[in-house]
């Protein structure tokens, strides 16, 4: 299952190098699978410690007016400009 594996794969990165960063990153079209997954690792990732960087309200959240700039069957130049802000906006790169 879709848990199994995003326990699996969590576990592992911590196993890997404990300093990592996760880049959760989403597609143009979400469905109620997609979110409810996504609430699953943000919860994961929480409860073992594990860094993360969110795009969610980057791409989908406050910049939906600017939807179609940032999508083109994945993030255009511009979305990619938009991902790096919330990278930096994180204040973990510093870390």
């Amino acid at each position: 299952t879709t848990e199994e594996i995003i326990k699996w794969t969590t576990n592992k990165s911590k196993e890997l190098d404990p300093n990592v960063i996760w880049l959760l990153q989403y597609t143009s079209n979400l469905n109620e699978k997609v979110l409810n997954e996504r609430a699953f690792l943000k919860g994961i990732l929480r409860k073992e410690d594990i860094r993360f960087i969110d795009t969610f309200d980057y791409v989908h959240g406050f910049l939906k007016p600017l939807n179609k700039k940032i999508w083109k069957d994945h993030h255009t130049p511009y979305g990619n400009k938009i991902v790096c802000q919330a990278i930096f906006d994180s204040n973990l790169i510093n870390d």
